[in-house]
């Protein structure tokens, strides 16, 4: 089976979040797009990013990754819904 998306998480804010349904990952001069299934896509602004980078940025390609969600976690699910 070939993986269509993967599940991307960072931190912003002394917060957690994960998105799910990611396609890609685009830099610009402006910030972090992840385009997502859905469409809908998420953008993360220059001004949130530490030193140009999300801080602790993590990819995971297992989809058991995405039912473990830890306290205070917010998840931003893009997974195209049939």
């Amino acid at each position: 089976m070939i993986k269509t998306n993967f599940t991307v998480g960072y931190r912003l804010n002394r917060q957690r979040h994960l998105i799910l349904g990611v396609t890609s990952i685009v830099p610009n001069l402006n910030g972090v797009l992840f385009f997502t299934e859905d469409g809908k896509n998420h953008f993360v602004e220059s001004c949130e990013l530490r030193h140009d980078i999300l801080a602790g940025m993590f990819i995971s390609y297992d989809p058991e990754d995405e039912e473990v969600f830890v306290d205070g976690e917010i998840v931003h699910d893009h997974r195209r819904k049939s």
